[in-house]
């Protein structure tokens, strides 16, 4: 319903929304600056008529820095000015500094005319009465949302008449939704607990880990993190927290989800387990006579998660470290304990984003959800590097760097990447899952059913 310059894609690339845009945004360098500049369609225009232009592109960069808390992980404070080139469907937009994250930028626009009336924090409540997308919204409440096909909207036309989404308190009445046949296409979360029947395993785009609190005096001391990392069996514990007859991928990168575009296998020598050099690093760091004892907190709300940390304290028994298991609910845990670094180990996930902003922002010196306490000069220094660096290429070849910076000083061990669950009726055509954006619904406009 809202267009966006680009759609991300589960292999980590960008698609040019062909809509929207005539041509691939042009991204040159005048005057010390980094200039792009995005050429609109003629057609362009949101639902009322109302042409898509520089304003929107405005409008949306002025709020972002506003309501930065909003676009956790991306940045647009490095926009310096956004003006109209030869015309109002050509807008210019000229940086602070070379931005290797440009490209997820002004994901959705909004519409500007709109939305100043209306305000920011009321004028999508609950509705969008100004889209600009092959479907618009018809109807709403708690428990459904309907869309309909916009035969004005300019670009590809939808090939559905509508749909219409429901909400499930939990995934079982979703499963027995399916199994009625009342549902066409379903999307389990990864932390569901419930497979539908028939449904189809697909790599999610969350990845969970084990956290470190550099703060806390034990885990200061890099041996003892290194221990730790020793100590785990991840292929176990991504298995103690895999669904039915499925596997979840043990997860090698920080930053990337396994096969995606740019991303490498960065574990090296913590691959597999080795509880002999573990001892041997705990002996090292004052520990092989005492014990060491450590709280791990994590959610009470997946029990997938909770047999993981179950595993986990298991294995670090086994090397002497004794672990007490704390769950929380996710409130508590997510809006107190993270925050206010109350934990020595936290067990929880982060969604894949491989963007120097979103890297920054989780692990830089800096970053407002590091929660670890960690700080590498050589971090910073390469995801500086990236977001300067707009070739997609070269700015991932940066992260991975950053990445082995990490795995290097282990603030953070990646444990597995989560599965997730699509069912989709033999009588609806074109539906796929991309673990980029929007999980199952990121194609609707394409659909059909038979």
């Amino acid at each position: 319903m809202l267009p966006s310059v680009f759609t991300l894609t589960g292999a980590n690339q960008y698609l040019t929304n062909t809509d929207l845009l005539t041509a691939d945004p042009a991204v040159t360098q005048q005057n010390g600056h980094q200039v792009v500049t995005y050429s609109l369609s003629p057609n362009a225009q949101w639902s009322d008529g109302t042409p898509i232009g520089v304003d929107d592109f405005s409008y949306l960069a002025q709020q972002a820095k506003q309501h930065s808390n909003a676009f956790l992980g991306v940045d647009y404070s490095v926009i310096s000015s956004v003006a109209k080139g030869s015309d109002d469907r050509h807008v210019v937009v000229t940086f602070s500094r070379s931005d290797g994250d440009w490209r997820s930028l002004f994901s959705p626009l909004l519409p500007a005319h709109y939305m100043r009336t209306a305000g920011w924090d009321a004028g999508l409540a609950n509705k969008i009465p100004v889209s600009a997308g092959p479907f618009r919204m018809s109807q709403t409440s708690a428990s459904d949302i309907t869309v309909v096909k916009d035969p004005n909207y300019f670009g590809t036309k939808a090939q559905l008449d509508k749909i219409n989404f429901r909400v499930f308190a939990d995934s079982s009445a979703a499963a027995a939704a399916i199994a009625a046949g009342e549902l066409d296409a379903f999307y389990a979360d990864p932390v569901t607990s419930i497979v539908p029947s028939g449904a189809t395993a697909v790599d999610g785009g969350y990845y969970t880990q084990l956290s470190f609190n550099l703060r806390q005096k034990p885990l200061k001391n890099a041996a003892v993190r290194k221990a730790i990392a020793y100590a785990l069996n991840r292929d176990a514990i991504a298995q103690a927290a895999s669904p039915a007859a499925e596997s979840n991928k043990v997860a090698a990168n920080n930053l990337f989800a396994t096969g995606s575009h740019g991303g490498t296998k960065n574990d090296g020598a913590y691959s597999t387990g080795d509880p002999a050099k573990a001892r041997q690093l705990l002996t090292s760091a004052g520990y092989g006579s005492k014990p060491l004892s450590l709280r791990l907190y994590t959610t009470n709300s997946d029990p997938r998660r909770t047999a993981a940390a179950q595993l986990i304290a298991r294995q670090l028994s086994a090397v002497g470290i004794r672990v007490t298991v704390i769950q929380q609910s996710p409130d508590a845990f997510f809006s107190v304990n993270l925050p206010q670094h109350n934990f020595d180990l936290a067990l929880f996930g982060w969604s894949y984003s491989s963007t120097a902003s979103s890297a920054a922002d989780l692990y830089g010196c800096h970053g407002s959800r590091n929660y670890t306490g960690y700080c590498s000069s050589n971090f910073d220094r390469l995801t500086t590097q990236a977001l300067g660096q707009p070739d997609l290429d070269q700015h991932n070849n940066l992260l991975n760097k950053a990445d082995q910076q990490l795995w290097t000083d282990l603030p953070a061990i990646p444990l597995y990447q989560s599965k997730a669950f699509v069912a989709v009726s033999p009588n609806v055509h074109g539906a796929t899952y991309n673990l980029g954006e929007f999980t199952l619904y990121w194609n609707t406009a394409s659909w059909t059913k038979s």
